[in-house]
């Protein structure tokens, strides 16, 4: 079954607090004019995932870019989300994953 992305969304605590708080999840961190930055992988834990999210967002801003929007993909457990995430990584190349999983 395909997954989709939620719709894009300010970072911001409002729509933080929105993401589903008992599910795994992989999402995406993008500029503001829609490119992508950053894929990552959200445990269960609601407050994990922001945290998170706005941390992955600190770092490319201090790299002079502007990260503005998120999407993010419930999973039913956290091994479909390691696998999803390494597929999107390989996938997309964002420019803001260190670990190269797409290697």
């Amino acid at each position: 079954m395909r997954q989709k992305f939620s719709p894009l969304k300010r970072i911001n605590k409002t729509n933080l607090r929105g993401v589903s708080k008992d599910r795994p999840g992989v999402y995406d961190i993008f500029t503001d004019s829609g490119h992508l930055q950053k894929v990552g992988r959200a445990k269960r834990n609601r407050a994990p995932k922001r945290i998170r999210v706005r941390e992955s967002a600190q770092e490319i801003q201090q790299a002079k870019r502007r990260a503005e929007k998120f999407a993010f993909i419930p999973t039913k457990t956290v091994e479909e989300a390691k696998k999803l995430e390494t597929r999107l990584i390989r996938r997309r190349r964002p420019p803001f994953n260190k670990e190269r999983k797409g290697k």
